[in-house]
């Protein structure tokens, strides 16, 4: 605008005022031209092109202290951006697409590639995919949809489940706490039968009375045995211990 006017010769016009109203008018004109809509009333309403530029300078300074402050918060929004608990990839990619959008608008360009920050702040569930992504693509070439749909295939891949209580090719989700109750659980189990054997090994093997070769039970008492008709001997299973024979 400032050439215009002095393309026009009325630069000195605004600068320093001028009592010709004709030259003033069409200063006055160049000058509410140049500016947007929403300013034509208010400079308007002055009651010269001088007024007029000064109060279009008042403007400009109230209006850049605000892009910038706006600025700054955007950065901020963009820097401190991270997934929140549960949240979905695409719905992460519309929060981080949003604040870098309105940048662009005001001309400000972010340093960080916004696929370089999206692989860095993702889920834990994406991790190891975002670092295959790092080292095996190249970042530039990638666009925010692309990064997007990669994750979102894990992530689906990740949450479908194979049967009923079952994640991913037959594994059995459970929680820490779970887990730590079945192994208790199992741990458990495994003393008490070992316990269980012991005993009932020391139980159901009979000792034998000394110098006889004679089973007793727990106690030292004599387990009662038949004897043989023949020779008076403690018979087994029906055969004689002394001669071997069987019901004599």
């Amino acid at each position: 605008m400032k050439v215009m006017l002095k393309a026009k010769g009325l630069w000195r016009v605004v600068q320093d005022g001028t009592n010709d109203e004709q030259e003033d008018q069409m200063a006055m004109e160049a000058i509410l031209k140049g500016v947007p809509p929403e300013y034509v009333t208010t400079l308007g309403s002055k009651d010269s092109a001088k007024e007029a530029w000064t109060s279009l300078e008042a403007i400009r300074v109230g209006s850049n202290r605000v892009k910038k402050a706006k600025v700054q918060q955007l950065r901020r929004e963009f820097e401190t951006i991270a997934f929140r608990d549960g949240e979905a990839v695409e719905d992460f990619a519309l929060r981080l697409t949003s604040p870098v959008s309105q940048l662009g608008t005001v001309g400000e360009v972010i340093k960080e590639t916004v696929v370089a920050k999206y692989l860095r702040v993702v889920s834990s569930r994406c991790a190891h995919v975002a670092v295959a992504i790092e080292t095996m693509l190249d970042l530039d070439a990638l666009s925010i949809e692309d990064v997007t749909g990669r994750l979102k295939a894990v992530e689906d891949r990740a949450e479908a489940p194979t049967a009923q209580g079952e994640g991913p090719k037959g594994q059995l989700l459970l929680t820490e706490e779970e887990w730590t109750a079945r192994m208790k659980e199992k741990q458990r189990g495994d003393a008490g039968s070992s316990s269980s054997r012991g005993r009932g090994r020391r139980r159901g093997k009979p000792r034998r009375k000394a110098g006889t070769g004679e089973p007793k039970e727990e106690g030292g008492k004599a387990v009662a045995k038949d004897k043989c008709l023949n020779c008076g001997k403690a018979v087994a299973k029906d055969k004689c211990l002394n001669c071997g024979k069987f019901g004599h």
